[in-house]
């Protein structure tokens, strides 16, 4: 069974509005959208202007300490992310909407200082998500007094691999 976009945006609206719902997605992944989604504190460089954005993907980014449990994000790390085609400088831990580029999306290298120290990564762009023909269904939930609900709709079609990078965490020594 398929259902048009508007047709599902339309049953959502419906059910939230008729048991005063809130509305429960799933996670959508790394993806984050069209290119226009890519954050406004990223920098373009020349190259990076020069070539098509296939898509925003989102990034966590994070500088911290390695402890006994693994892991430590400290709040008050700065993080400078630098790639051929991109800039930004942000206050981790955070996440960004990054420019990709398709199989082009060129490596990011990342310093994340905290006060005098510091610690860098370089993270290579891999394929998050292969093209597809749509012919999966996601399963929206609903939530309201007394009433729970399940919308089953056609995910949209994908017609380009979606490249980016992974989450980013950055060792500060």
């Amino acid at each position: 069974m398929s259902f048009s976009p508007r047709a599902t945006a339309l049953a959502v609206l419906v059910l939230a509005g008729l048991t005063g719902c809130v509305a429960i997605t799933p996670e959508e992944g790394p993806f984050a959208g069209g290119p226009e989604l890519v954050d406004d504190t990223i920098k373009l460089t020349a190259k990076g202007q020069a070539m098509p954005v296939v898509a925003a993907v989102q990034t966590r980014v994070r500088g911290g300490t390695m402890g006994p449990g693994g892991f430590v994000p400290d709040r008050n790390a700065v993080c400078e992310l630098k790639a051929e085609t991109f800039t930004v400088l942000t206050h981790a831990p955070t996440y960004l909407r990054l420019p990709s580029y398709g199989p082009q999306t060129p490596p990011v290298a990342v310093l994340c200082t905290l006060g005098a120290r510091r610690g860098e990564r370089t993270v290579a762009a891999s394929l998050l998500r292969p093209a597809s023909d749509g012919g999966g269904s996601a399963a929206r939930g609903f939530i309201g007094p007394g009433a729970v609900a399940v919308v089953i709709a056609p995910q949209q079609r994908t017609e380009v691999d979606i490249w980016g990078y992974p989450d980013i965490d950055v060792v500060i020594q």
